[in-house]
């Protein structure tokens, strides 16, 4: 990393805003439907229908391959640079406008699943 880079992108904090507030509605919006959890529970908010239970595992395992897809371009994404592929420079700037936005969803998609109740044995690390 260039000294440009880091004055001008990494200490700034408004280059990192968007995972902040991502994360800050996410944990908000679970901590309100875990204090109504006595009114309001997941059941209600997406009820089941014969569809739904039929296609509910293909559903959780599309979710989670999606999460661990949006997560593992965000770890891999330079890889063309350590393989003799260099990004060009709109690819560069594009993974990292969009990196730190697309690992704060892969982590919000995760941590909604577990809430939920669908994270298997993800569940048991409490």
């Amino acid at each position: 990393m260039t000294n440009g880079y880091l004055n001008d992108v990494y200490v700034k904090p408004w280059c990192r805003i968007a995972p902040y507030a991502i994360g800050l509605s996410v944990g908000y919006i679970l901590c309100e439907v875990y204090q109504r959890s006595n009114t309001l529970s997941w059941n209600s908010l997406i009820p089941r229908t014969t569809i739904y239970s039929r296609y509910h595992h293909f559903k959780q395992v599309l979710t989670w391959t999606f999460a661990l897809v949006i997560l593992s371009l965000c770890i891999f994404g330079t890889y063309g640079d350590f393989s003799g592929h260099p990004l060009t420079r709109q690819n560069r700037i594009a993974f990292l406008t969009l990196s730190r936005l697309g690992w704060s969803i892969g982590l919000c998609i995760i941590i909604i699943a577990c809430f939920a109740g669908h994270g298997g044995s993800k569940n048991d690390f409490s």
